[in-house]
């Protein structure tokens, strides 16, 4: 499982084809609250996720109550 005691937290995780996993990460490490709405590839296989979050993202402060996050 992922090391942290967040309720609501987004992660991803890559598992390779024989179903292990190979790594898991917090997207947004620092909000208390964190919830992944959505998940899409772009054509180069990139992973995109959106959701919202409370508290920070990536160093920058809180705008307000919830902020988005791509």
């Amino acid at each position: 499982g992922y090391p942290g005691s967040l309720a609501d937290v987004a992660f991803v995780s890559r598992f390779t084809l024989a179903g292990v996993q190979s790594w898991t990460r917090n997207l947004v490490p620092s909000a208390i609250y964190c919830q992944g709405r959505a998940v899409a590839l772009d054509s180069l296989g990139n992973v995109l996720v959106t959701g919202v979050a409370d508290g920070s993202l990536n160093g920058q402060p809180s705008a307000g109550s919830y902020d988005a996050f791509l």
